[in-house]
């Protein structure tokens, strides 16, 4: 009998979640917080809003029902956008044990609460272990097989293995670590220097200036992670720097895209208005910026982001700003 995955969360990620996981042979339930979504779903077999022409394995059943969901689950994903986990956690507190086995495959911070979702999952459902999947890892390509490689964290090594067991296959390979505050906050922090990085985009700036942002932007996530109780070699790995790489670079990368809309003279209230895409850079920028603020760190390029997307400044006195300081050792 195949041994059965709640993915909790019908977005681009979760999806292509569930069809490596089907391929790998599990039984995968899907979970969608919109009951009629659900079914058409599960009757087109696709999931045409989200991860359009990728048909769902026989292997996926879609629900809505948390209940349903969550019965006999050998393990459960969550892959539900940060704005959104409290609550939907909120739905299925009364059906997870103590024992359950559960990993955050999201990034961001709660916004209610300010912890880091691994942090706020542990709290809500009462776990003596947790564990983080992140790395570069764009759902489209995870969902056509493409090589990927990624970091799955716990703090409890042999549960970090259980979940390797469960991703890792021929075309998604996964790396373990100890460092979980170090991987969740690699994939949190990197969201908003890819802002960064499109604003640098927008307006029509090269490489010389995308290279130094995504350089010294990881020196401002190492800085803060370190503080927060990170190892800093865990930045120099897949959820730091490659996945820091990937989104300040890609052309799939939404918070990138974001960023150069910015550049290009969009408000950024007027973007967060209107799009469907969960930009967690924008959701996430002033949490970061108040943990620096308290840590006494400083994070130049996260402050400016806030900036931009507060209304605050426009990109060119960002950038007078950051090259204005004061001149110092690397």
């Amino acid at each position: 009998m195949k041994r059965k995955i709640t993915i909790i969360g019908d977005g681009a990620w979760g999806t292509a979640l569930a069809i490596l996981l089907a391929r790998n042979n599990y039984k995968i339930y899907l979970w969608s917080p919109f009951p009629h979504y659900a079914k058409k779903m599960a009757e087109y077999r696709e999931n045409k809003d989200f991860l359009p022409g990728f048909m769902l394995p026989d292997a996926i059943s879609v629900t809505s029902d948390p209940q349903e969901a969550m019965m006999a689950a050998d393990a459960v994903v969550i892959a539900v956008p940060t704005k959104y986990t409290n609550k939907t956690l909120d739905l299925f507190r009364q059906y997870v044990l103590p024992s359950a086995k559960i990993i955050s495959v999201s990034k961001g911070f709660d916004s209610e609460t300010k912890l880091r979702l691994s942090e706020l999952i542990k709290q809500k459902f009462s776990l003596e272990n947790i564990a983080a999947l992140s790395g570069p890892s764009y759902a489209i390509e995870v969902a056509k097989g493409l090589p990927t490689a990624v970091t799955i964290a716990s703090a409890n090594h042999d549960f970090a293995v259980f979940f390797q067991k469960i991703f890792n296959c021929q075309c998604f390979r996964v790396y373990t670590s100890q460092d979980i505050i170090g991987v969740e906050l690699g994939g949190t922090l990197k969201n908003i220097i890819a802002i960064a990085a499109g604003v640098s985009d927008g307006l029509g700036f090269g490489d010389n200036t995308k290279a130094a942002l995504i350089t010294r932007g990881l020196a401002e996530i190492t800085r803060l992670g370190v503080a927060l109780g990170a190892s800093p070699a865990t930045f120099a790995g897949l959820s730091g720097m490659g996945d820091l790489i990937l989104t300040c670079t890609g052309k799939l990368s939404r918070n990138r895209a974001f960023g150069e809309q910015i550049g290009k003279g969009a408000k950024a209230a007027d973007i967060l208005a209107t799009t469907k895409n969960a930009i967690e850079g924008a959701w996430n920028c002033e949490i970061a910026k108040k943990l620096a603020e308290k840590a006494n760190i400083e994070v130049p390029i996260i402050t400016q982001v806030c900036n931009l997307i507060n209304g605050t400044t426009t990109p060119i006195e960002a950038v007078n700003m950051l090259l204005s300081r004061s001149a110092k050792p690397e």
